[in-house]
């Protein structure tokens, strides 16, 4: 039995809300083209299926949708069997196109007159039409029409031969033997088909088209989210001091999965994400763009700076064009302007500098390290003026290799590693795990595809047990979900006034449920790693916790230069800066460490699955690459 992603049980505040969406004119009702959008945008209708249920839904025949047909509607259980029942479907395509063909004047409405048409009788051979079905039986008795047709032997060339009818044989051939195991088959296909199937999808655009074999050919349907969706706006989250709001949508979207999501963990972990941003949206709104800064407001010293100078200019002038006994006068006031300029840019300087210090302080305590950033590091700026085709050249150069399934071969210097004493955590990820990887990331951090930041998961609990619960399902069955393989990318200068593409460099942003998932692995294998000595901390310091870095190799090259300065030595300093250093290694070369270590086969597999079909794409002003 197909089940309802809406049930009694569902809130009236969220059948409200989706209402309200969609009555664009404020009339308290839905009209055709709004039960459409509503239909189609959010449920992932087609047009087909929603010219159906507009019939079946407009009870009354006022060709709109009141609230509460709509409410009934979404509260009831049967709405997706007209979906899911493929041969129901189509028979109720075919009656709504017959109520189409006789309602001619389109009033949702058949008149008697249009009944009477629908209720003539005809006879099939000469078409006179007979006002009942007596009418109709002494019209064939008194003429050839009631008459059968003389049956003839089927004879050939020779005869008294009689030829077999094909159709007759086609009926005992040894492929409808297994008729009754395809008819079983069929049964458990649907009864999977039913089980699997999630209804908060029914939030997103289908994957692939339903349309009953038999069935006309229904319009195009939406692709599902992926390389041609539009990239989502972001929402205009609420304050993390904001803990009612927080709450109230922790509460609501909990309530909401708890009755409703079915079906895959892959699937539900995309319905779980667009329900979540669904309502996000209608409750917070977009977020708006940054106003431009206003122009800065002149002070009264800078005003009378800027008089003096004038006045000044003006002396100077006149000085010139002055007679001699004019001069020494003129001369005097230009010391005097001179002196007051002076002491105004003094005072003025002072303040600025005074200011200057006020909002580097504030920007300090604020955030030191990007305050240490913005000093340490050159100034980056610019405006990517590249073609498009040059970008996804270089796109394709920097991000494919086409010898990615070529084996690397064996390296002679490759020696065996011992097996580890410690092994690695294989187990499901526990919610400890889980809450300590997002109490860690940044609040302020991007999105990725589905809109969804980390704030979320901080501020609802509820929300982040959901998605603990999904995590586990992933680890155990081992299959890594598309939506967490597709990355929006953006480029970022590394210079100063950067303009070709090669002053830029990529920023992918991924799906946030999946860097939860994978930071957790990441962290079991960092702790295997090390706990087994696979890592000589004495060299490599960077992604290895406990280790600061930079403080060591610093402290190492100035202890370098300070002997090679006291003896008077030669020295030589050597850095490398690889381009392209991560987006460079073999996905093989990866494969092979894995195993070189030790890694379990379920941890290897999910890498690869993970690295098996990622997609990515980058947006350049109003325009994203295919």
């Amino acid at each position: 039995m197909a089940k309802s992603y809406f049930d009694p049980k569902t809130p009236d505040i969220v059948i409200k809300s989706l209402f309200q969406k969609y009555d664009k004119d404020n009339s308290g009702f839905l009209d055709r083209k709004e039960l459409s959008s509503l239909l189609e945008d959010d449920l992932g209708l087609t047009t087909r299926q929603v010219e159906v249920y507009f019939h079946l839904l407009d009870r009354d025949g006022n060709a709109k949708i009141s609230p509460d047909e709509l409410s009934d509607w979404l509260r009831r259980n049967e709405r997706f069997k007209m979906v899911n029942d493929k041969s129901r479907f189509y028979a109720v395509c075919k009656a709504v196109d017959m109520f189409k063909k006789y309602d001619k004047d389109g009033s949702q409405y058949i008149s008697f007159e249009e009944l009477k048409e629908v209720a003539v009788v005809k006879c099939g051979k000469c078409d006179k039409i007979c006002k009942n079905l007596r009418g109709l039986r002494i019209h064939q008795a008194r003429t050839d029409c009631g008459k059968s047709d003389t049956q003839t032997q089927r004879s050939g060339g020779t005869p008294g031969e009689t030829l077999g009818d094909p159709s007759r044989e086609e009926s005992h051939r040894t492929r409808n033997l297994y008729a009754s195991e395809n008819l079983v088959s069929n049964t458990q296909g649907r009864q999977q088909e039913e089980d699997d199937h999630d209804p908060l999808l029914d939030l997103l655009p289908p994957l692939e088209d339903d349309t009953p074999a038999h069935a006309e050919p229904a319009p195009q349907v939406q692709t599902a989210p992926g390389d041609d969706e539009k990239r989502r706006p972001r929402i205009a989250w609420p304050k993390t001091t904001d803990r009612r709001a927080w709450q109230e949508l922790d509460r609501d979207v909990s309530a909401i999965l708890e009755t409703t999501l079915q079906g895959p963990a892959d699937r539900k972990i995309r319905a779980m994400t667009g329900l979540i941003y669904t309502v996000s949206k209608e409750r917070f709104g977009l977020a708006e763009k940054k106003p431009e800064k206003p122009a800065p407001i002149i002070s009264r010293r800078q005003r009378l700076i800027k008089q003096t100078r004038k006045e000044l200019t003006s002396v100077k002038r006149q000085y010139r064009k002055a007679k001699v006994e004019e001069k020494v006068g003129l001369q005097q006031l230009r010391s005097i302007l001179r002196e007051k300029l002076s002491t105004l840019n003094k005072a003025e300087q002072t303040r600025q500098r005074k200011r200057k210090r006020e909002k580097q302080r504030a920007r300090f305590i604020q955030n030191p390290n990007q305050f240490s950033k913005d000093i340490l590091d050159n100034e980056r700026s610019g405006t990517l003026e590249s073609s498009m085709e040059d970008i996804e050249q270089h796109l394709r150069n920097v991000h494919s290799d086409p010898s990615r399934e070529v084996p690397l071969g064996d390296c002679s210097r490759l020696e065996p590693e011992d097996p580890p004493e410690t092994p690695l955590d294989t187990k499901e990820p526990s919610l400890s795990e889980v809450q300590h990887v997002v109490k860690k990331a940044r609040t302020g951090s991007a999105p990725g595809p589905n809109g969804i930041p980390y704030r979320v998961y901080k501020m609802c609990p509820g929300i982040l047990r959901k998605l603990w619960t999904l995590l586990r399902v992933i680890w155990r069955k081992g299959k890594i979900p598309d939506c967490w393989k597709r990355a929006e990318g953006i480029f970022a200068p590394k210079e100063k006034d950067s303009k070709d593409i090669g002053q830029f460099r990529t920023i992918s942003l991924l799906n946030v449920e999946g860097k939860i998932f994978f930071a957790v692995l990441a962290k079991r294998l960092t702790t295997f790693l090390t706990d087994n000595n696979y890592v000589d901390t004495s060299i490599q310091k960077g992604g290895v916790p406990g280790f600061s870095g930079c403080v060591e190799h610093t402290s190492v090259l100035s202890q370098v230069i300070r002997e090679a300065r006291v003896n008077h030595d030669d020295l030589t300093v050597v850095w490398l800066d690889l381009d392209n250093a991560y987006g460079s290694i073999p996905h093989k070369l990866i494969e092979k460490a894995l195993e070189q270590y030790h890694v379990p086969d379920h941890v290897c597999n999910l890498v690869k699955d993970y690295y098996r079909g990622i997609k990515l794409r980058f947006a350049v002003g109003d325009k994203t690459t295919a």
